[in-house]
């Protein structure tokens, strides 16, 4: 298939198992930090040499607008999605000397299996509907919706590409406008 140019890194876990810090797993916050920091920081090792051997690559991180704020009995996820912005702040400055550049896209409330998954706990533990929950996450976003999974790609495939040359280094927030 030839060399690898372009590394998405579009892989993680939730939060919707997590508690309050002072009750949080701590296999689960290994597990998460394995899944949202570590693998990202394997798999961008493994394909950087030949990147800068080329002078060319793209890597494009999924963080989560929990990157940027946290959220309540969420400490994994948060802290996962926080250091994520670390690593393609790093590789953008190591790599950029060798045209790589390294960007992230955080996404708001996008309706994934994962997410579902999110809302289904939040119903339970609140006694109300997934279909409520996803009313109100909708509802923290001016156009009233929450963010489709096409937006999402739209924006890796744009940082993936020729066109963004010039972008690297940045936190790309899929919000609509909104903080989450």
């Amino acid at each position: 298939m030839g060399p690898i140019e372009i590394l998405v890194c579009n892989h993680g876990i939730g939060s919707a198992h997590e508690r309050v810090v002072w009750e949080q797993d701590l296999d689960i916050w290994s597990e998460t930090m394995r899944a949202n920091l570590d693998g990202p920081f394997y798999l961008s090792r493994l394909v950087l040499r030949s990147m800068i051997e080329r002078r060319y690559g793209r890597i494009v991180y999924t963080s989560s607008t929990a990157g940027l704020v946290a959220e309540h009995a969420g400490s994994a996820y948060t802290s996962s999605k926080h250091g994520l912005l670390g690593l393609m702040r790093s590789v953008a400055l190591d790599g950029g000397a060798y045209g790589i550049t390294s960007n992230a896209v955080l996404p708001g409330w996008v309706q994934t299996e994962m997410a579902e998954r999110s809302a289904r706990q939040e119903a339970k533990d609140r006694g109300i509907t997934a279909d409520q929950v996803w009313e109100e996450r909708a509802a923290l976003y001016p156009p009233g919706r929450v963010v489709t999974t096409e937006e999402v790609a739209q924006t890796i495939a744009f940082l993936a590409s020729e066109e963004s040359s010039g972008v690297s280094g940045e936190a790309i927030r899929v919000a609509l406008g909104s903080v989450w």
